[in-house]
C-alpha cells in the first residue's frame, strides 16, 4: 500500500531496489528488481521517477509498483540511454535526464521525443533545470559544474571539482556540489570560491540543503 506523507524513498543501488522508510527509520515499502537503482524522486502525482543505471532507462512507477512511463528501451540509437545517473520531472511535464555514459543531457516529452539536448564533450552525472531556464550540469569528465543556456551556451562554470557527482543551485545563488572520490561536499559562491565544506565523507553521491539551513 502507499507509504505515508512522511516517507523518505531511497534508491538502493547495491540491492537493486527502492526502499521507503518512515520518520522512525522503519521500512514501510520495498520495490524489487530496480537494477542499478541510482536515483528516485517522488512526483506530485504520487508516482516515483526512477533512474536505472544498469538497465539504462528511466521509468515512472505508480504506488502499486506498475510502470506507467519509460524511456530508454528503444531500438533507435538516439532514443536509447547509456547508464543514466539522474532524472527530474519538469514543470512542463517533460523529463530532464543526465545520460551519463551517453555523454549528453536531454529533455524528453511524455511521448518520448527529445526536444532539447546538450552533448558538447561532457559526462553528466547530474542535471537540474533552473528557474531562469538554464540547465545546471555536474560534468565529471572535466571536473566542473556548468550552467548552460537553452541555446547551448555555457554562461557559468566552476572548475576544479574532482569526480563531481551532483550540483544544486541554492536559493542564495551559491552552488552545492558533491565530490565522490574526494569525500567532500562544497558550497561555491558565484565566483567559484569555496565558502563552506564538509570533508571526511565516504564516497558521497548526493547532498541537499534543507529548509532549516542544514
Amino acid at each position: 500500500k502507499p507509504a505515508s506523507a512522511w516517507t523518505t524513498w531511497i534508491a538502493d543501488y547495491s540491492d537493486n531496489c527502492l526502499v521507503a522508510v518512515d520518520e522512525t527509520g522503519k521500512v514501510v515499502r520495498k520495490i524489487e528488481e530496480i537494477f542499478g537503482a541510482w536515483d528516485v524522486e517522488l512526483l506530485d502525482n504520487g508516482n516515483l521517477l526512477v533512474t536505472e543505471f544498469s538497465n539504462s532507462r528511466v521509468q515512472e512507477i505508480n504506488p502499486r509498483g506498475n510502470v506507467v512511463w519509460t524511456f530508454g528501451d528503444n531500438r533507435t540509437a538516439a532514443l536509447c540511454l547509456k547508464n543514466p545517473y539522474d532524472a527530474d520531472r519538469l514543470p512542463n511535464g517533460n523529463t530532464l535526464i543526465a545520460d551519463a555514459f551517453g555523454s549528453r543531457v536531454i529533455e524528453v516529452t511524455p511521448k518520448g521525443e527529445i526536444v532539447w539536448k546538450y552533448d558538447k564533450d561532457i559526462r553528466p552525472f547530474d542535471a537540474d533545470r533552473l528557474p531562469n531556464g538554464n540547465t545546471l550540469i555536474a560534468d565529471v569528465l572535466k571536473d566542473r559544474v556548468i550552467e548552460v543556456s537553452p541555446k547551448g551556451e555555457i554562461v557559468w562554470e566552476a572548475g576544479g571539482q574532482p569526480n563531481i557527482h551532483e550540483a544544486d543551485r541554492l536559493p542564495n545563488g551559491n552552488t552545492l556540489v558533491t565530490l565522490r572520490n574526494k569525500g567532500e561536499v562544497r558550497e561555491l559562491d558565484p565566483t567559484g570560491k569555496v565558502v563552506w565544506s564538509l570533508k571526511g565523507l565516504s564516497s558521497p553521491s548526493d547532498a541537499d540543503r534543507l529548509p532549516n539551513g542544514n
